[in-house]
């Protein structure tokens, strides 16, 4: 097999992000109301990574502090996240979890299980399972080269 260039390898991680960023239209999860994948993935990292600031979110998804309230706010206003006061601080907030946006999160874990999963069914009909989950781990380790990239070119 011929090895792909740095450029090749570029282009086919942006299709990939650009086809996945395509299909992010409003979804019922299962709870009876539409939610968009970029809000139940943005709760799901707030669930796992419980008790961010804007900044820290900021940081750690590349986009603004702006874009990070606005996405805050909306998560707020569906009643799936809330804003905590900072310990020792006055202005700034931790954003946590509501009980709805747990059972969210439920809903959206079983909703990828089975569609991810058949995709991940069709992409073995081409592929050998350790190379799927070699690509998997290859791109967890991408996004934390990434971060650090991203948070060793911010200004202090």
């Amino acid at each position: 097999m011929e090895q792909l260039s740095i450029a090749e390898k570029a282009d086919i991680l942006h299709q990939t992000a650009q086809l996945y960023l395509s299909s992010n239209l409003p979804t019922d999860y299962g709870t009876g109301r539409l939610y968009t994948a970029t809000e139940v993935h943005a709760l799901k990292y707030i669930i796992e990574h419980d008790g961010k600031t804007a900044a820290e979110l900021s940081l750690d998804w590349g986009i603004s502090r702006a874009a990070v309230s606005q996405l805050m706010k909306k998560l707020g206003d569906k009643g799936l996240v809330q804003r905590r006061p900072y310990p020792g601080s006055r202005r700034k907030m931790l954003y946590l979890p509501t009980e709805a946006g747990l059972a969210l999160n439920r809903c959206h874990t079983q909703y990828d299980t089975r569609v991810f999963g058949e995709t991940l069914a069709l992409l073995a009909e081409r592929c050998p399972q350790a190379d799927i989950e070699c690509c998997f781990r290859v791109l967890e380790q991408y996004l934390q080269a990434r971060r650090q990239k991203h948070y060793n070119s911010t200004p202090e």
